[in-house]
């Protein structure tokens, strides 16, 4: 089951596409600790490494699929055998904005990762809420 967020933020899909496209803000609003380098332009098939920098680990991940400014997926390798699927969708609204996260975990080995979509949720409900304010500043 894929953990699911959904937010309005009060500008243009545009302006929100920019700031989420943009590495260099990912630590403003997916997490201090997250410092994300892209392998070239921001396209299908991009490579990307997130570092954490509290914990001291890097994960490699893909830009699985991409629609400016209305539609980005990305891969990327988690820790113990495990893989997550992030989907950004923005849609255009008389408010502005109103961007859903899709979330999801893939176990690839034998170890079962514990799950929780909504513990997920409330993440992401963070990271968005972080993510409206940074777009609503801007």
């Amino acid at each position: 089951m894929p953990a699911i967020t959904d937010i309005i933020i009060n500008k243009s899909v545009e302006a929100v596409w920019a700031i989420i496209a943009d590495a260099s803000t990912h630590p403003h609003w997916l997490s201090a600790d997250c410092v994300t380098t892209y392998e070239g332009e921001l396209a299908e098939g991009t490579k990307f490494t997130r570092f954490n920098t509290r914990l001291r680990e890097s994960v490699q991940g893909e830009v699985v699929a991409l629609r400016p400014s209305t539609f980005l997926k990305v891969r990327m390798d988690a820790p113990g055998d495990a893989f997550f699927i992030t989907e950004y969708h923005l849609l255009s609204t008389s408010e502005g904005c109103a961007l859903r996260v899709i979330f999801e975990l893939f176990d690839t080995g034998k170890k079962r990762h514990g799950y929780y979509p909504e513990v997920i949720e409330e993440q992401w409900r963070g990271n968005l809420v972080r993510l409206k304010g940074l777009c609503e500043a801007a």
